[in-house]
């Protein structure tokens, strides 16, 4: 808390009987280096010191008023300033000619870099009246009313979205299990702290740069999700993505940095898997086809799948499931393997033509890591060769038949991993 007065101020200035009544008025932060310089959206304790140049009269009263943007938050000694808006009132200062008084300021800074200026007046009376001639003038000599705002305020997000299944809530915990927390975004000042004073309106929405966006994904039904920011934070605990494929989200408020998440991947299913125990992840597309992956790990995890990702083409004349199918795992051992079952539709089979029977079907895969294709070549895509006694390692292809009803069902052998195949 800083003294009301400080008696030691000798204003050589300050004539024997001056009529224009000067004062002076500077206001510092507590930089002793930048005493005129803040962060942008910080919060300062900024002090306020007027100097009495006028002589026989007592300085009585003044009002200090923010610049435009800054937001003022509290005022001491209590006994003479009291907060009004964007106004500081002085009353009862009662300073002799020649001595001076310290106010201390609580503000916080706008978001926008720049110098911004304060305004000042003062009155002889202490209760910032009088007549005609009561008031000071300002010596614009011993007087600094400037702030400089550096840097801007930047979003970032406290808390990141994980991978979750289509039009189910993302938290921070992947798949919601257990039960995460929302994604937050906060408001950083030009020195990188909260700004705690915020209560900005914050968006978000997907990412222009999404690694594998689905074309028309709505981000929790709609192009964007906004929520205010409580204390210098925005909560969203409702979000969630119509389509699968991978995303990151940006946040913008005006006038505030944006900022990005990390990617996460939405799935059309994700299948909790108990240790050593088989799990099962089906999908099915009406009169298209359906895949169901089954596998085994020695940890708790998920078995994931969507269904019609994107492309893919090997460049051959068989004929191939009508949509590419995308898995992977989370938490599996890494040595785990899958039996993934391929079912398409008879509807399909005779849209191929003729030439349809089980011989003219293969699978066109793809993978992160390198493989042994159908002719021998070792490759990140190209057509699965079939499981055999001399070539049992996988990725191969373990059957194909088509049942009764006219439907291809092809079942594979796959490592561990994330395939995409059609």
């Amino acid at each position: 808390m800083l003294a009301a007065f400080a008696s030691n101020t000798v204003i050589s200035a300050a004539n024997a009987a001056t009529t224009t009544k000067p004062y002076s008025i500077n206001i510092t932060t507590p930089d002793p280096l930048h005493p005129h310089d803040v962060g942008a959206g910080s919060s300062t304790s900024f002090t306020a010191t007027l100097v009495n140049e006028a002589n026989p009269q007592s300085l009585g009263s003044a009002n200090i008023t923010a610049p435009p943007g800054f937001t003022v938050t509290g005022a001491s000694p209590g006994n003479i300033a009291t907060v009004a808006g964007n106004v500081v009132q002085l009353r009862n200062l009662g300073i002799p000619p020649g001595q001076s008084v310290a106010v201390t300021i609580q503000a916080t800074a706008p978001c926008t870099a720049g110098t911004e200026l304060w305004q000042s007046q003062a009155k002889q009376s202490n209760d910032f009246n009088g007549p005609p001639g009561n008031a000071f003038v300002i010596d614009s000599t011993n007087t600094n009313l400037t702030t400089t705002v550096d840097g801007g305020c930047q979003l970032n997000f406290v808390t990141q979205p994980t991978d979750a299944v289509v039009k189910s809530t993302i938290s921070t915990s992947p798949f919601n299990t257990p039960p995460g927390g929302p994604v937050q975004v906060e408001v950083l000042d030009g020195n990188g702290v909260r700004v705690t004073s915020s209560t900005v309106a914050i968006t978000l929405a997907i990412g222009a740069d999404s690694p594998n966006p689905a074309p028309g994904a709505l981000l929790s039904g709609a192009t964007s999700v906004t929520q205010n920011a409580v204390t210098g934070v925005a909560s969203f605990s409702t979000l969630s993505v119509n389509l699968h494929g991978d995303y990151d989200l940006s946040a913008t408020s005006p006038g505030i940095t944006s900022a990005t998440s990390n990617v996460f991947s939405i799935w059309d299913v994700a299948t909790a898997c108990t240790a050593g125990k088989t799990c099962t992840a089906t999908i099915n597309q009406t009169n298209s086809m359906s895949t169901s992956a089954s596998g085994t790990s020695s940890t708790d995890g998920f078995l994931l799948e969507s269904l019609g990702e994107g492309t893919l083409t090997c460049g051959d004349n068989f004929h191939h499931a009508p949509s590419v199918t995308t898995l992977s795992e989370r938490n599996f051992t890494s040595l785990s393997t899958k039996t993934v079952v391929l079912q398409i539709d008879k509807t399909v089979v005779q849209q191929q033509g003729p030439n349809n029977g089980v011989s003219f079907y293969q699978v066109c895969y793809s993978s992160g890591t390198p493989f042994t294709d159908r002719y021998g070549n070792t490759t990140t895509l190209g057509l699965l060769p079939d499981c055999t006694s001399q070539s049992p390692t996988p990725p191969c292809v373990a059957s194909k038949t088509k049942d009764k009803a006219g439907d291809v069902i092809e079942t594979l052998t796959l490592p561990g991993g994330d395939p995409r195949f059609h």
